[in-house]
C-alpha cells in the first residue's frame, strides 16, 4: 500500500473540517447564486472584509468561511437581494476521497491520505496502518 503525504491548506478542489483554510476559486452557491465581493457592501451590508478577515485579502467574490464561523464550509453573500447568503458548491474532501476509495486521517495539521481499497464481504475500506511516515511539508 502506498502513502501520500499532503498538506490540508494547500487544495482549491475541496475543503477540509469547517473550510476555514479554503483558499479555492469557486464564487458560486448551493443554489447557483453568483456570490458578492467581499469588499462590497451591496446588496449586502456586512463586516466580514479583508480589514476584519486577513484571510479575506484578494479573494475577490470566492467562497470562504471567515473566522471558521460557519460550520458545514465555505459560503458567501450573494448578488440576489432576496438571499443574503448562501454555502458554495465545493466539496468536503474527506466525503470526497471516501467516495474515491480513499481514507482521510487528519494527524497535526497534515493530511494523511492511504490508497485503499473495500473489502468485498463487508464493503468497508482497508489500509495499512504500519507505513506511516509523517514529516511537515
Amino acid at each position: 500500500m502506498k502513502n501520500r503525504l499532503f498538506n490540508i491548506n494547500s487544495t482549491d478542489n475541496c475543503f477540509h473540517s469547517d473550510g476555514q483554510s479554503y483558499r479555492g476559486n469557486v464564487s458560486v452557491t448551493q443554489s447557483g447564486y453568483t456570490c458578492q465581493s467581499w469588499t462590497s457592501q451591496c446588496p449586502h451590508r456586512h463586516h466580514r472584509t479583508p480589514y476584519n478577515f486577513p484571510e479575506l485579502n484578494n479573494a475577490g467574490n470566492a467562497c470562504r468561511n471567515p473566522g471558521g464561523q460557519a460550520p458545514h464550509g465555505p459560503w458567501c453573500y450573494t448578488t440576489n437581494r432576496k438571499q443574503r447568503w448562501e454555502y458554495c458548491r465545493v466539496e468536503k474532501c474527506e466525503a470526497r476521497k471516501e467516495s474515491e476509495g480513499l481514507f482521510t486521517e487528519n494527524v497535526g495539521g497534515l493530511g494523511i491520505y492511504d490508497l485503499a481499497c473495500r473489502c468485498p464481504s463487508t464493503k468497508r475500506l482497508a489500509r495499512d496502518d504500519s507505513k506511516h511516515k509523517l514529516r511537515p511539508t
